[in-house]
């Protein structure tokens, strides 16, 4: 019998996934859902059926012995239901677990769920859970960083082409915690006139990877006659590096374009440098924070030959913001990175003086 009560009907669902987390079946749980569903947990973001049996998975191992949830209210409407109810559950970690939790769902026309939000005690949470045994993280908490020294993380971040994993999945949660350790960067003035326009979105993924592949055509075929001579012998290992990228530049889950305020036009040296003082530093940090969870990138500039065909795809304000380059983010195809070879830098060391 169809529902006449839309409200009543998206109340019925909200409680039965409320109480099913952790019991029903993939298939049951999948079948509440809209395809397109995010479900956010404080800072952290899950989209579609994998993030929904993301945390479904993680409830059954968190709550081995199962969880209770009864229910303090209801409240709803045609479009959401918010359900205030407990928790309470002898945790993996042996705890016994009582926290009080909030959860908002939202209905499209047809009673699927397409968001809920979640909130709890989240510093209690945090401490309740053997975070190991349930596969390195709750949904209340970022994947754990790697145990790298500083210094090993300063010297293997290198440029990750070939060795980006392109088909594991990378949340949008995380990449925005690597850019929050990047935002402590210093800046000119702590103006902090930066942006960033991070592309999950398949078909601007492509149109953008498309961009790219123009602008190495345009490096190939740029006129030349104004620069030096290279003297250095071709890196046919290298240029298989970027080949490699230039052709999957699309499949990268994720992709950065920072850009920085202020257009001079012809400038001085110190407006250069102030200009890009601001910006790369937090680019370079983001690398870092990326190299301590398990992911890498490489930092790309060939899309900048048509600049303003990117921003007009993108939505930024050519005239205001410049581009500082295009950045793919991926987890890395395992994590053991090593030093690279930096010999012929040792050669200009110049103490008091320059030393060409």
């Amino acid at each position: 019998m169809e529902d006449t009560d839309v409200s009543a009907r998206n109340t019925r669902v909200a409680l039965t996934v409320n109480k099913g987390i952790g019991y029903l079946t993939d298939e049951e749980m999948l079948s509440y859902f809209s395809p397109k569903v995010v479900w956010q947990i404080g800072h952290s973001r899950y989209e579609g059926p994998e993030g929904v049996l993301g945390i479904h998975h993680v409830a059954q191992l968190a709550y081995p012995g199962g969880a209770q949830r009864p229910v303090r209210s209801v409240l709803a409407d045609d479009v959401r239901v918010m359900v205030q109810h407990v928790n309470k559950a002898r945790t993996n970690k042996g705890v016994d677990y009582d926290n009080e939790y909030v959860k908002i769902f939202e209905f499209d026309t047809e009673g699927k769920i397409v968001a809920v939000w979640e909130y709890m005690d989240s510093l209690y949470a945090s401490t309740a859970f053997n975070v190991l045994e349930i596969g390195g993280a709750t949904p209340d908490t970022a994947p754990a960083p790697l145990p790298l020294s500083v210094d090993e993380v300063l010297t293997t971040t290198p440029a990750v082409r070939q060795r980006l994993d392109f088909d594991r999945p990378v949340s949008r949660s995380l990449v925005e915690e690597c850019l929050r350790l990047a935002f402590q960067a210093p800046n000119g003035s702590n103006v902090q006139d930066w942006g960033w326009v991070l592309v999950d979105d398949p078909d601007v993924r492509a149109k953008l990877a498309d961009i790219y592949r123009k602008g190495l055509q345009d490096h190939l075929n740029r006129d030349r006659s104004g620069e030096a001579p290279d003297t250095l012998p071709s890196d046919e290992r290298m240029s298989k590096s970027v080949q490699y990228l230039v052709a999957n530049m699309q499949r990268v889950p994720v992709l950065i374009v920072p850009t920085v305020a202020r257009r001079y036009g012809g400038t001085t040296t110190f407006q250069q440098a102030s200009r890009w003082g601001s910006i790369l530093p937090a680019v370079w940090s983001f690398h870092l924070a990326l190299r301590s969870r398990g992911l890498g990138s490489a930092w790309t500039t060939l899309h900048l030959y048509r600049e303003e065909e990117a921003a007009e795809l993108l939505g930024i304000p050519h005239d205001e913001q410049t581009q500082a380059g295009l950045f793919p983010v991926a987890y890395t195809l395992g994590t053991d990175f090593h030093a690279a070879d930096r010999s012929r830098s040792e050669q200009r060391i110049g103490w008091n003086c320059w030393n060409g």
